[in-house]
Order: structure tokens, then sequence, then C-alpha cells
């Protein structure tokens, strides 16, 4: 049966609350309810967790005046931090072993009233995920000029392969830029130029969790020589006389390779000859020709663009 207090029975009461100071406040500590994620989800390690609370006020109060924390055991996972107006306190994180975990959120007032609230999650041991580089092969000679075609094999335990991540980068270019996912059959490809000199090639693959697998391959990218500066002697020739192409500058390769050159001499557009000789023979011309030499430096894995002349 319920009692219904009188007028005269409320002030007796309100004069047995009321101290020196006036009437005494009860305080009230804020109210904090875990609902995300549900008790028992399973994460992977390293994945990375939201944790999201609603936290109200009892007592009238701002819910901008409570502040949240949040522990895994006995270990912060995120530090004290003001609620927001719309009272959802989040906390973001990973874990880095395998596991049981209890997550405990604790909301405190500007009076130090506290509420808190717990979840327990799983964490599952996550493999990382794998990648075997097929091209380029580690060893390959490569020249700068030329499209390097990369092709590797790539897979997760967890994920498909097409939500893993890729990056490829070289020890002497950086981050090569290539396309950052692969396919759902787990071929990746990509293609760029590199430049001269020895790379080191590093792919790596991230799956959603955050782990990583890595492959590398080393190559050397050869650098062709520059243009050397040629000229004719003599100059003007004769009819029948010998010409001679002279390197009056020479060729210089990027990696100090040494330089041999080829002669390709033309008579009026067409090819006479093509060797490592200088010279085409006295009897050779006649008179009214147009002749031309273009002289390619080789550095024993390329040829570099000519220097040429003309009589």
């Amino acid at each position: 049966m319920r009692t219904r207090l009188s007028p005269a029975a409320l002030v007796l009461l309100m004069a047995a609350c009321t101290g020196e100071d006036g009437l005494k406040v009860i305080h009230e500590p804020p109210a904090i309810t875990i609902f995300e994620p549900a008790i028992g989800t399973t994460f992977f390690e390293e994945q990375l967790v939201t944790f999201k609370a609603q936290v109200t006020t009892l007592d009238g109060s701002d819910v901008t005046d409570v502040s949240h924390s949040w522990v895994a055991g006995e270990a912060t996972i995120c530090e004290s931090t003001g609620v927001p107006a719309d009272g959802i306190a989040t906390c973001t994180t990973s874990f880095s072993d395998a596991g049981a975990y209890t997550i405990t959120v604790t909301a405190i007032n500007t009076r130090s009233d506290r509420a808190t609230a717990t979840v327990d999650i799983n964490v599952a041991y996550n493999e990382p995920p794998t990648v075997q580089l097929i091209a380029p092969e580690s060893g390959a000679s490569l020249q700068s000029n030329d499209l390097v075609i990369f092709e590797a094999l790539i897979a997760d335990a967890e994920d498909e392969a097409d939500e893993l991540t890729v990056t490829v980068t070289s020890s002497k270019d950086g981050v090569l830029g290539l396309p950052a996912i692969g396919t759902t059959g787990g071929e990746y490809s990509g293609a760029t130029n590199l430049t001269g000199g020895t790379h080191l090639l590093t792919i790596t693959v991230t799956d959603t969790a955050g782990k990583t697998g890595q492959d590398t391959a080393t190559v050397k990218v050869n650098d062709a020589p520059s243009a050397p500066t040629v000229q004719i002697t003599p100059d003007p020739p004769g009819s029948g006389a010998a010409l001679t192409a002279t390197v009056t500058a020479a060729a210089v390769d990027p990696e100090g390779d040494a330089i041999s050159y080829r002669y390709d001499w033309y008579v009026d557009g067409s090819l006479y000859q093509s060797s490592t000789v200088p010279v085409v023979g006295t009897g050779v011309t006649q008179r009214g020709q147009f002749w031309e030499v273009y002289v390619y430096p080789y550095d024993g894995a390329a040829y570099g663009n000519p220097g040429s002349d003309s009589r």
C-alpha cells in the first residue's frame, strides 16, 4: 500500500535533509552502456577494433562534463577524454596477441561519480599473407629504357586476394606507384621503368588486419652511354678518297663501363656497312654521292644513341 506524505511531513523530510548550507543534493553518477561490439565477438590480431558506449546523465548535468577511459584487463587502451555532445564514447585500438579480453569503460563526472560497463571479446591468431615475386627474377639485368613487368602471386588465409593491399618499392627509386590490389584469383601484375643502378625490389602485401608478407628481388638496371661527337675526314673529300669517322668527344657511360663503337655507314640513304671499322676504303666513294656515318656507343650491355656526321 502506498503512503502519501502530507505537506507537513514533506516539510519535516526536507528539514531532515537540510544542513547549515541548505538542502543536500544527492549525487547521481552517469550511466554507461557498451553497445558495440557485441559480447563474444571475435577479431584478429592487429585488426582495428572500435568500441562504442552510450553515456547519459541522470542529474540534469551536461554529458560533455563526463570523461571516459577504457582498459583491457589492467592495461589502458584509450586514455581519459571527454564525452562528445551526442553521448557516444568511442575507443579504437588493436590487439597484438590472441586471447580472450575483458574490456571495461569508465565514465566519471566532475564530482568524481563514476560508472562502468564491460564487454568480453576474443582475439584470434591472424595468419600473415603470403607473396611470391615471379618477375622480375632476382639477378636479372635490365635496361633503363625497358618497361619492367612485375608479376606475383598473393594469398591470405582470412582475406580474399582482392582485399589485400600491395606496395612495391625500390631501394633506389622509392615507392614505384604500381597497382595497389591484385585479382580475386591471387595474381598481381604491374609495369614501370626503373632508373639505372642496382635495385633491391620489395613487394609488401598487407591484409585487412594489418599483418604483412614480403618478397624481394635484386636487379641491375643499365643506363646506356651518351652519344659521342663524330667528324668525317677529309673535309671536303675527293672522289675515290677514303672516309674516316673520328670520335672527337667520347661517349660517357653512367656506370663507368668501357665503351666500344659501331660504325654504320650510309651512301645516298642506303646502308653500306655496319661494323667496328671506322673507315670506308679508297676507291669506294664517287663524285656526287652523299655519305653519312652513325656511331653507336656500346657499354657491353646496351647501345646508346649515336653521334653522326655527313659529307
